[in-house]
């Protein structure tokens, strides 16, 4: 009996010594400045990343680089649009010339019009 009380008084002993080790840890952390703590460094290092990438992007001129390549895309997109415009207004002036001449040569020629039904000879079955 003596042993096992013995050994429940060690176990107790041993579990507030642990206790109060966790609290001189958890006290020891409260105490430490803010920056030195892993959760707000792991929060404030991709913020200060990104700003970061964002001064270097910006006095590099690497932004305004961009937007003049966009620029000089948009004004070749703009120029390519006036010239295929020009072509399809040839081609549909093209498409009338051609219209109006298929017309008058139909109306000229002393071939009938063909008719919009094609008749077809009829199948010949096969002798044995």
């Amino acid at each position: 009996m003596q042993s096992e009380t013995e050994a429940r008084l060690l176990v107790e002993d041993t579990e507030k010594s642990l206790e109060l080790k966790k609290l001189a840890l958890e006290i020891a952390d409260l105490e430490r400045p803010w920056w030195k703590r892993p959760a707000y460094v792991l929060a404030f290092l991709p913020t200060m990343l990104a700003f970061g990438t964002l001064l270097v992007g910006a006095f590099t001129g690497y932004f305004q680089a961009e937007y003049t390549k966009l620029e000089n895309q948009r004004h070749d997109l703009e120029v390519q649009r006036g010239q295929l415009q020009q072509q399809v207004q040839g081609l549909e002036e093209q498409r009338d010339t051609l219209m109006d001449a298929a017309k008058k040569y139909a109306a000229e020629s002393s071939v009938p019009k063909a008719s919009p039904t094609v008749s077809r000879p009829t199948p010949t079955p096969f002798a044995k």
